[in-house]
């Protein structure tokens, strides 16, 4: 990948503007970039297309959810309504040394099957910095998703030792999972991240597509396959809208 220039980014943001936005509606969003001065937004911004656009003229690079709250933190902000207002509950499926993105995928096809063995279901989108994402979607209600994350996580890393952990500094050879906290940020799909190697994007996945990395195809995907996928294919993470 290539870093995206300012210009690179603007063009881009203007083609998936309107799903972007779609997915920033009623949500408590950070921004962030380069030279943004936006302040983070209240939950009841009504985000449009052309706001989008107007955020990136000013500098935003990246629109990310807050996490739904999770049922440990005080009750005035654990509550159904801050839940509803933030992003969904999701898990982060990075990529250890010695392991590549067939291992991650492997861990998301696991976990998504356990989201639906207890009665919900996941999204598996790229992270745009060479690993996974799997968004939660149904089961209980959003304040009590972090916490059915962890617990969901912290059993497969039992039961299939040799390809995840939660333990980033012992995963080498594995994919290592973490569920974001209250309070830190999730990116939402068709933002982009800058990384070290570039500009990816988050880019959501159908269930067919991470069998294939598993099997050995290959996931790099640049943002214009973003683009290219929404207006030929739709968007495979409308299940997160509400």
């Amino acid at each position: 990948m290539e870093p995206m220039d300012e210009r690179a980014v603007a063009a881009y943001y203007r083609q998936v503007g309107a799903t972007l936005a779609a997915h920033l509606q009623g949500r408590e969003i950070r921004l962030g970039g380069w030279s943004t001065d936006l302040p983070d937004t209240d939950p009841d911004y009504r985000w449009s297309a052309d706001e989008v656009d107007t955020a990136v003229s000013r500098g935003v690079r990246w629109f990310s959810w807050h996490p739904a709250t999770g049922s440990a933190v005080e009750v005035g902000a654990g509550s159904l309504e801050a839940a509803e207002r933030s992003g969904p509950a999701c898990v982060s499926v990075g990529v250890g040394d010695g392991a590549n993105v067939a291992t991650a995928a492997t861990a998301a096809l696991a976990l998504i099957e356990d989201l639906r063995a207890a009665g919900g279901d996941g999204i598996p989108a790229t992270d745009g910095q060479g690993g996974l994402l799997v968004y939660r979607t149904g089961g209980t209600d959003g304040r009590d998703a972090p916490s059915e994350l962890r617990g969901l996580v912290q059993r497969l890393s039992e039961r299939a030792p040799e390809i995840a952990t939660l333990d980033v500094g012992s995963a080498d050879g594995r994919a290592w999972l973490a569920v974001p906290e209250p309070g830190s940020v999730v990116p939402a799909p068709y933002s982009l991240v800058d990384s070290v190697e570039g500009t990816g994007a988050v880019v959501p996945l159908t269930l067919d597509e991470v069998a294939a990395v598993t099997a050995g195809m290959p996931l790099d995907p640049y943002p214009q396959d973003a683009v290219e996928r929404l207006n030929t294919q739709g968007d495979y993470a409308a299940a997160l809208l509400r």
